[in-house]
């Protein structure tokens, strides 16, 4: 018997798919268009930064070739050992996110 977790079979493929949530589409589909979504993954859209998380996501869209002026900035003002934690986060993450071949 073939099992697929409900969340997974059901799970919305495109931001088009998303029902009752058009605010977070439209959100999404607009970073994803200015190429600012590492700034809504490390900023956290309204929320305080964790510098940490800021790192961490900054990092990522940087391995991936997406780059954010103003997020540039604002890692500058990031303290040395809150960086450096954020960087290694980020190399677990890409670490395990890699494809096994």
């Amino acid at each position: 018997m073939n099992y697929e977790v409900f969340a997974r079979k059901y799970r919305p493929q495109t931001f088009d798919d998303l029902v009752g949530q058009t605010h977070v589409s439209r959100t999404l589909k607009n970073a994803v268009a200015q190429n600012r979504l590492a700034r809504i993954l490390a900023t956290g859209r309204g929320l305080p930064a964790d510098p940490i998380a800021a790192t961490k996501w900054h990092t990522i869209a940087k391995a991936g070739g997406a780059s954010d002026i103003w997020l540039e900035n604002y890692m500058q003002q990031i303290k040395d050992n809150e960086r450096a934690a954020g960087e290694n986060a980020a190399r677990l993450w890409l670490a395990h996110a890699k494809p096994n071949s």
